[in-house]
Parts: C-alpha cells; structure tokens; sequence
C-alpha cells in the first residue's frame, strides 16, 4: 500500500507529534494484520541554505521514524532541474547503512513511455550536490578542473571527472580566477 501525503490521513497535521505517533502505530497494525508493505511519503517544509537531510526533517520525525521499519530521503539538486538524490536517513532494521551522506544515490527524472522514473547517474557525496565544500583535496581539484578547461571541457565533463557537482565546478572556478 502507498500512502502519499499523510495529511490527508488525518484532520489533524502529521507535525503534532501525538497525531503522528497515532497514524503510524494505525499503520503498523494494518501492514502486520494484512501482512502487507505500506509505504509513507511524507512530504517535508521547505529547507533554506546548504544544509543536508537529516531524520530531523521529517514532519512528526521522532515518531514517524521510530514506527518506521526504514526510512530514506529524496533531496533536491539545486543546480540541476531534473536530478535528484536518494539516501538512507533510518536504514532497514535488518539491513545496512549503505546510502548515507556519503554515498548517496544520484538520479535524473526523465519520462519513458508517459511514465516518470528516475535514471541512475551516480554515486557521489551529498556535500558536493548542496553545496558545502570537502575542504580536503579541493586545491588538487581546482588544479585538475583548470587543467580539464584548458583541454576544452565542458563544465559537466570536468564535474563528471573530478566527481563534484556542476554548480561547484564553476564556483570553484570562478573563486580560482
């Protein structure tokens, strides 16, 4: 079962902790009575700056994570209009934390058919796709990003080569000049 939207579960807002905790021990009892899966979308407030994802962003976030068997996160590129990432802010129960801030899961939405779906593109560091800078190697890289423009480069094959976003490749650049 997918529920997207956990608002309109409720006449109340998912934020109050009580009406969160109520919907998801609601949930957990049906998926374990139906022996079925429910996947909750729960949309999240607008973030402002270069912060990342944190289990702290979800509405209700204590107890809707706590009920919750995992929890994964769909962040916003903001250099690139189509691309999205993916990563684990509460890993499985019974699986690993293998898509955390380091190595999340970089995708591009694109339309097959009339059907949305997301084209993997790679793994990479949350960090490079929000906006703070990995201090450590950046000098290396903006030697090697230079070195990459004078050879004729585009901006997306030098973010590809050195594994940093575009929105960084120019910043660093840009700050080099």
């Amino acid at each position: 079962m997918i529920i997207d939207n956990t608002t309109f579960l409720s006449t109340h807002t998912p934020e109050d902790s009580q009406v969160a905790l109520t919907l998801m021990k609601m949930l957990k009892e049906l998926k374990t009575s139906m022996d079925i899966s429910v996947l909750v979308l729960a949309h999240t407030p607008k973030k402002v700056g270069a912060f990342g994802i944190t289990i702290q962003d979800l509405a209700g976030s204590k107890h809707l994570s706590n009920f919750a068997d995992g929890v994964i996160a769909l962040g916003d590129v903001k250099s690139e209009r189509n691309v999205r990432y993916l990563m684990q802010v509460k890993p499985s129960r019974s699986g690993e934390h293998k898509f955390d801030k380091s190595n999340v899961i970089l995708c591009e939405l694109e339309k097959e058919d009339k059907f949305l779906s997301f084209r993997f593109l790679r793994f990479c560091k949350e960090h490079e796709l929000i906006g703070q800078a990995d201090e450590g190697g950046k000098d290396e890289k903006v030697a090697r990003m230079k070195e990459l423009q004078r050879q004729g480069k585009t901006v997306r094959e030098i973010s590809d080569e050195v594994g940093i976003s575009k929105s960084t490749v120019c910043r660093w650049l840009n700050e080099a000049k």
